[in-house]
This record gives structure tokens, sequence and C-alpha cells, in this order.
């Protein structure tokens, strides 16, 4: 079930119906427990997947990349069956209020949508909105210091596919948690999630470039395979 990316890092596919079908979760070792990164969407079956893996392993916190439902959808499950702490970046926190509003959330797409001209759509969309009320156990901010196991590693902003969305790096041994901002297999969706006006590429393409600062000998993405060496990867995704 848990795959050995390093001596102390360990992968979780985490598979469900729809959407992206799976999200890649980290579980990475420390003195008192492991810390998980992510958790897939709210689901019966991701349930039960992460309920074979918290009978088995001591998960003494969640840290997550962004909230967006397929990474954050456990997180109030985790907290409220198991006591596991749960840690959200501020810039995250905010997005969670906004996802909390349903209402709110619906006119602010209806009303982007008529703005630009395009034909109505139904936006029959089941309400997860229950996934954000909750609130989180404690806040990350920029460059913060935080610890995910035993490892220290270094929060980065990178907005783009997400406002909320960070990285993690490691130094010590070049290791880097890219969420959703890099991917393998394909260029990540930049969308307008919460209906607002605003221009997510010109936000995710100098986080992009920034990530070329840090070198990287592993490179731990959201969805699809890791990677090693993020430069030539960028240098394609930017050109």
């Amino acid at each position: 079930m848990l795959k050995k990316m390093t001596e102390d890092i360990f992968q979780l596919v985490v598979r469900f119906k729809g959407s992206m079908g799976e999200v890649n979760c980290y579980l990475i070792k420390g003195k008192n427990g492991y810390t998980a990164v992510d958790t897939g969407i709210y689901d019966t079956e991701t349930k039960e997947t992460w309920q074979n893996v918290l009978d088995n392993y001591h998960i003494e916190k969640l840290i997550l990349t962004h909230t967006h439902e397929d990474h954050i959808g456990l997180a109030k499950w985790f907290q409220e069956e198991y006591a596991v702490p749960v840690f959200v970046s501020k810039r995250g926190y905010k997005e969670m209020l906004k996802g909390r509003d349903r209402k709110a959330h619906m006119d602010r797409m209806k009303s982007l949508i008529k703005r630009h001209g395009t034909p109505p759509l139904p936006l029959k969309i089941k309400d997860f909105s229950f996934i954000y009320d909750f609130e989180p156990d404690g806040y990350f901010d920029d460059f913060d210091q935080i610890v995910l196991g035993n490892l220290p590693f270094q929060a980065i902003w990178t907005p783009g596919h997400a406002p909320d969305h960070y990285c993690f790096y490691n130094k010590q041994e070049e290791v880097m948690i890219v969420g959703d901002h890099v991917l393998e297999h394909l260029s990540p969706v930049i969308g307008l999630w919460m209906g607002e006006e605003l221009n997510p590429l010109k936000d995710y393409l100098p986080s992009l470039l920034e990530l070329q600062q840090y070198p990287s000998r592993l490179a731990l993405p959201g969805h699809g395979k890791v990677m090693g060496d993020l430069s030539e990867r960028i240098t394609g995704t930017y050109n």
C-alpha cells in the first residue's frame, strides 16, 4: 500500500471515481508518528483506504498543500474521527471560508459565466461545502520552516493552480513536495475555482520559475509519476 520514496517518505496513492481518479498522498516518518500530506476526496472508497492506513500507522498530524476538494476532502474526518491535528496555510483558511458558503460560491460562478457571455450552466454540482466546515489546529505562512515527520521543510507559496497552493522543500535531502504545481504527465489546471475575476496564469508562471531556485533530486507531485530535477520540466512547461 505504501511505496517508499526515501528512507523517511512514503507515497500512498488514494484512488476514487471521477475527477483525476487518484491523488498522491505522502506519509513522512517521525519519532512520534507520521505526518500525512493531503487526503483525497471525501468518499467511502477513500475513507476505506485511509482506515487501513490509520489502523496500522500512527498519524501525528495532517498538512495540506492546498484546499481543493481532492486534497482537503477527508481533513475534517481525520480531525473528528481520529483526533489528527490538521494544519493549513493562512491563505488556505481564507479559501476554506469561501468554500463553506455554497450560495455565494454559486452566485460568483453564475455571475462570472454571464459576464463573459458563456451559455448558462446548470451548475448541478454536488454540495461538498461541509468538508470546509471545521477549524484547523494550526497554520503556516510563506517561507515558514515546518517539520514533517522528523524533516524540516520550507513552505513555498506557489499560486496559479490554486491561490493557496504551497510546495514544501527539504534542503538537506533536496526533496520537494510539489502538490499540483508541477505534474509529470500534463500541465496543471489553471482556473477560476471560486468564480472570482483573477488572472491565475499571471501568478502561475513566476511561481513556476521560482522553483528553479531550489535544487531537487526528487519531486513528489499530487498526481502521476514522481520526478527528479524539476528544471527541465519547468522549462518545458514555461515554453
